[in-house]
């Protein structure tokens, strides 16, 4: 239905039209949910619902993002907050939390469930913003972007740095300020792939993955939605995951190093495309097969499947279960957005997970250097504690050190970041308050 929806307006845009812009009025083939948007994207006036079955066929179909809208709004796609994305955030940090203390060896998978759907909610932010702007303001994207991880990030970095200049070697000075260096220009990634320890900042690598990929991101999403259709940049993303899992699999077969194969952009960007494939075939009007609750079971059979493979010692299924466990929490994410009754909805969205998903970036950002006060994670070569008591109350210092960041830092700077956009231009975005940030 949806796919024979898109063409009969796709037939309807591109017919004929010989007036003068603003001139003529077509009947639409078919009735359109929701309000309609009579507005082109240069057009810096508020916009106004149309409830006529007439439009001006120049003005209104000249813009794709207006078939954007109404095809969202067909796929039954939330425009509001979703909690269950935020309990799907806390399911994964508490993985990732298990997998640093040693008690689920994939827990490791956490990262690749946050990269998806960090990919999801970015591109449906800006893909709204372009749906109602008729672009993508970079300057302000960046800016926002830096509003919502750099206090925490900044106020992180001050504590461990001035910790470990008090307490280290004065010769271990110099490698502490360059470990520092690379985390605050997000290049942690890479200092892993160049063997430039990093201590407690080790867990930084998946920031730095994220960030390069967000400075390239919204630049080609700007031109992929001026000259593709939706369902072609759909298509084009699913092209380019695949494309990066078989580079990935190249540079295994040609003895590249674990830390380039984990942790180097160019080998470990799949999930985040898969995400961003999400959101695109979503606003395009595609629908996952069969049942979404279906498409739900088989999202998280598939990714307790792949929890069970990533223990193996084969090298080739390990640097592979990336692109399976994205495309398994894609399907997650495809039910979650859809059906808000559905049991994955209802269970994702209970309140504990969602607290725990909303502070998620702290619990982030401080569990590795809490855990290494805790000897739950150490330098190479020492023995890590396995002790359940350190566990909990690592845990117990992590969440609590989240919270009062989340409550000092964070809010406050979301609250400072609305403020960057004139009201009157601000987008809704599909996500509302869910942070577009990963915390992996």
């Amino acid at each position: 239905m949806i796919i024979s929806t898109a063409r009969r307006l796709d037939d309807f845009m591109t017919s004929d039209c010989r007036c003068a812009d603003g001139a003529c009025f077509k009947a639409l083939p078919i009735s359109l949910p929701g309000e309609i948007l009579r507005r082109r994207p240069s057009d810096s006036r508020v916009v106004t619902p149309v409830h006529s079955a007439y439009v001006n066929c120049c003005s209104f179909f000249a813009y794709e993002p207006v078939m954007l809208l109404m095809m969202r709004s067909a796929v039954g796609v939330s425009l509001g907050y979703q909690p269950a994305l935020d309990g799907l955030r806390a399911v994964s940090i508490v993985a990732v939390l298990a997998h640093h203390s040693s008690w689920l060896p994939g827990g490791y998978l956490g990262v690749d469930v946050f990269f998806t759907l960090s990919g999801f909610l970015i591109t449906a932010l800006l893909t709204e913003k372009f749906a109602r702007t008729g672009t993508i303001t970079l300057r302000l994207f960046y800016a926002r972007r830096a509003l919502r991880l750099l206090p925490a990030l900044l106020i992180l970095l001050v504590v461990c740095t001035a910790s470990l200049l008090a307490t280290v070697p004065a010769e271990y000075g110099r490698l502490v300020i360059h470990e520092a260096a690379a985390v605050l220009f997000y290049a942690a990634n890479w200092a892993w792939v160049i063997n430039l320890p990093l201590g407690v900042f080790n867990h930084t690598w998946s920031l730095g993955i994220e960030e390069q990929f967000y400075l390239l991101w919204p630049c080609a999403l700007l031109v992929m939605l001026r000259v593709l259709s939706h369902r072609r940049a759909f298509v084009m993303m699913l092209v380019l995951a695949g494309t990066g899992a078989a580079w990935r699999h190249a540079l295994l077969l040609a003895g590249a190093r674990f830390e380039h194969l984990y942790r180097g952009l160019d080998a470990h960007a799949d999930p985040l495309l898969i995400g961003c494939a999400l959101s695109l075939g979503l606003t395009a009007g595609l629908r996952v097969p069969g049942r979404s609750t279906i498409a739900a079971l088989v999202g998280v059979c598939g990714l307790a499947g792949v929890l069970v493979f990533s223990t193996l010692p084969d090298s080739y299924v390990r640097h592979h279960v990336s692109l399976v466990t994205a495309i398994a929490v894609s399907l997650m994410i495809a039910n979650v957005v859809s059906e808000s009754q559905s049991p994955l909805t209802r269970l994702l969205a209970v309140a504990p997970l969602v607290a725990i998903g909303r502070i998620s970036y702290g619990v982030y950002l401080w569990h590795f250097p809490v855990f290494y006060l805790f000897g739950l994670v150490t330098p190479p070569g020492a023995a890590a504690t396995t002790s359940w008591h350190a566990t909990v109350a690592a845990c117990a210092v992590t969440f609590l050190a989240a919270a009062m960041s989340y409550a000092i830092i964070e809010r406050p700077a979301l609250a400072l970041k609305r403020t960057l956009q004139p009201l009157r231009n601000v987008p809704v975005s599909p996500h509302g308050s869910v942070p577009s940030t990963v915390v992996s």
